[in-house]
Parts: C-alpha cells; structure tokens; sequence
C-alpha cells in the first residue's frame, strides 16, 4: 500500500505540545499504520491466554491454598468414580484418612456447627466409588 504522505508533506511537520520534538505527517501516518496492524494481533494474544479453562490440578492447587468451597466442589464434580486413592491426594493433598472414606474439609462450619467438606468413599480395592459434599457431623 503506498502511502499517500510520501511525496505530498514530506517536508511538512507538526509542532507537538514539547518544542523540542516535531513529527512529519509522514512519520504519524507510518506511527498510526503499525498499530493498526498490530491490533489484532494483540487483541487474538490476550484473548487466547485469557479463555483457558481451569483443570482440576488448577483447582486443586487453590483449594490447598484456601481451604474454599468452590474449589473443593470443582474437583469432587471432576473425579471419576473408581479413581485411585492417591490421585485424589495428589490433587488436593493429605485427606483426613477413616480408612473407608477420604475427607477433605473447608474452612467453614454448617448451621448445626459441623464440619463441612467432602468425602470420597474408598472400596475394597482403593478406588473410589462415590464422592459428595456435605455436612460431617459425628
């Protein structure tokens, strides 16, 4: 694309508000093209890094850190019925082992003052095969 400032005001300049600096038109029409073009580049980069989908290790790692309920409830919707033991582990860390069920609580309490966190049923085998969320009284 030939630039139409070329030739016509090549020897024109503007006087930008620091006298010490001055831009020919020239030098503002080729300054406005490159961003142009480097718009939609810029735009496709954030938006391709900005619309990654959490995995269940991303939420894993933020339940460790936080002890939180949507974390927690992201990863017991996420493992599959006759996962291993120690992949649950893996994911959100050492559990409170009864030896029949995994648990893993949040920071927070129920309305009766109990315990409140997740429990992932250990069978004979050491899969899992069942896994909820709710209230651990006992």
């Amino acid at each position: 694309m030939k630039n139409p400032f070329s030739e016509k005001f090549r020897g024109v300049f503007l006087h930008c508000k620091t006298p010490r600096k001055s831009y020919s038109l020239h030098h503002l029409y080729l300054t406005s093209m490159k961003k142009q073009l480097l718009l939609p580049f810029l735009a496709a980069f954030l938006l391709s890094n900005c619309s990654s989908e959490k995995t269940i290790e991303d939420y894993g790692v933020h339940y460790q850190k936080h002890h939180d309920l949507e974390s927690l409830q992201e990863v017991v919707n996420r493992v599959e019925l006759n996962a291993d033991t120690s992949y649950v582990s893996s994911i959100l860390g050492e559990p409170i082992d009864m030896g029949f069920d995994y648990r893993y609580l949040v920071d927070s309490v129920s309305e009766r003052n109990c315990s409140f966190g997740a429990v992932f049923h250990i069978n004979d085998e050491g899969k899992i095969d069942d896994k909820w969320i709710d209230e651990i009284c006992e």
